[in-house]
């Protein structure tokens, strides 16, 4: 049995309308935490309290130390401090 170059067309365009390409859960996550920092950063840009490409880069250090302090802590303590706002 022989497939036309149309024939051929027309499966690879049905299984195209098939597909669902989609981003992970996780990868999603990601995104929607770069998205926060994105705007905080921006926010401090705008407010002038970011000026400079050092600046920026000391911001950065500091998040990155930030999360490393904060992955310390454990759960509980982040419910108990929600529960007081």
């Amino acid at each position: 049995m022989r497939i036309t170059v149309g024939q051929l067309r027309k499966l690879f365009r049905e299984g195209m309308d098939e597909a669902k390409i989609t981003a992970s859960a996780d990868y999603m996550k990601k995104e929607r935490v770069r998205e926060e920092l994105q705007n905080i950063i921006a926010a401090r840009v705008a407010s002038g309290e970011i000026q400079d490409q050092v600046q920026l880069e000391e911001f950065l250090k500091a998040v990155t130390l930030s999360v490393t302090s904060l992955k310390m802590i454990p759960l509980d303590v982040w419910k108990k401090l929600a529960n007081r706002e």
